[in-house]
């Protein structure tokens, strides 16, 4: 019997937050060629292309900025 592994499971994200911590530059490479820095800055790139493309590209509406001043600027005065 086969476990699917997801990262939505307590017990499966310990696992993979355990095996990070235990990595250290002189382990031997277990993803191909790649070095373990290789590989975390592998993944932590994938994880920013994810992210980055569900932003979105929309621009600043003149709302936004006229909110943002009041947020930052007008509201903390009173």
């Amino acid at each position: 019997m086969t476990m699917n592994k997801s990262l939505l499971k307590k017990e499966t994200a310990d696992f993979i937050i355990a095996r990070v911590k235990n990595l250290s530059a002189v382990h031997q490479p277990q993803w191909e060629t790649m070095t373990a820095s290789e590989m975390l800055l592998h993944c932590n790139s994938c994880n920013r292309q994810i992210l980055e493309e569900s932003r979105g590209n929309k621009k600043t509406q003149i709302k936004q900025y006229l909110l943002r001043i009041f947020a930052l600027y007008i509201a903390p005065n009173f």
